[in-house]
């Protein structure tokens, strides 16, 4: 185990200024058996002590608090970074079973410039930086978010699940009421989709792929369905986000979209 800045020399210096202790190779030898059996014990059992707070910890602890603590990390992230947010888990953990955790989860594991689209027309996406992690402060994460409409549906749009018959309307949302639209199922509004524009993560290995799905599978609302993750690669979407042109804009339609299966 490595000390980092912990340093005893009180036994050594006690017992080589005792004047039983003559001579410098008698010196030397009971300097040697004080500083095993006194000193390095402190600085073990004070650095043992300092390794479950980040502050202090070596980088090996701090890998091993995070993964108590269930902190979403990226793999070149620093460690100090880590060691920073790890008092703040609990702060973190209360966004669990939202659109803003799934949101924080995929900042901290690498994945910035994430739209949470949701059924109900709804996108949810995150400015940047988010507040810093200060002892001593609450961390709040809040104003970061932003909530906006998708694009508004052109015409009625009935229900496949539950249609119009001779005896009842059946279920069906109206037009100019902001949709993302899955498929023609209404019935089903828990779902949502992770989009990326921009270009962002045109191709993704498997293994980045398994950390965002266990991202978005761990912060998402027990209920709640995600339909896929996809990344425009080119062109424009059908399907707009707030930030993108809006159908009939100048554009090339035919964009390009990276999927990945959601969770």
């Amino acid at each position: 185990m490595s000390v980092q800045g912990v340093s005893s020399s009180l036994y050594e210096s006690w017992i080589t200024n005792l004047k039983a202790v003559q001579g410098t190779i008698r010196k030397r030898i009971f300097g040697a058996f004080a500083r095993a059996l006194g000193d390095k014990t402190v600085e073990w059992m004070t650095q043992v002590n300092l390794e479950h707070m980040p502050s202090f910890a070596s980088d090996q602890s701090i890998a091993l608090i995070a993964s108590e603590r269930q902190l979403d990390t990226a793999p070149s992230e620093a460690t100090s970074a880590i060691a920073a947010r790890a008092p703040f888990w609990l702060q973190l953990a209360q966004f669990s079973g939202s659109g803003l955790g799934i949101l924080l989860g995929l900042h901290f594991t690498g994945f910035d410039g994430a739209y949470l689209v949701q059924q109900n027309g709804l996108a949810l996406t995150l400015t940047l930086p988010l507040p810093a992690f200060t002892l001593g402060t609450k961390w709040d994460p809040t104003p970061n978010l932003v909530v906006t409409n998708c694009s508004q549906l052109t015409g009625v749009l009935t229900s496949n699940v539950t249609p119009p018959t001779w005896m009842t309307p059946g279920r069906s949302i109206p037009a100019s009421q902001p949709w993302w639209k899955f498929d023609d199922n209404t019935d089903f509004c828990s779902r949502f989709a992770v989009v990326f524009t921009a270009n962002q993560y045109p191709s993704l290995s498997a293994a980045d792929q398994t950390r965002m799905r266990n991202t978005i599978s761990k912060w998402r609302p027990a209920k709640a369905t995600c339909v896929g993750i996809y990344s425009l690669s080119s062109g424009q979407m059908w399907q707009t986000l707030p930030t993108a042109a809006t159908w009939g804009h100048a554009g090339n339609w035919g964009g390009s979209v990276v999927s990945y299966a959601g969770v």
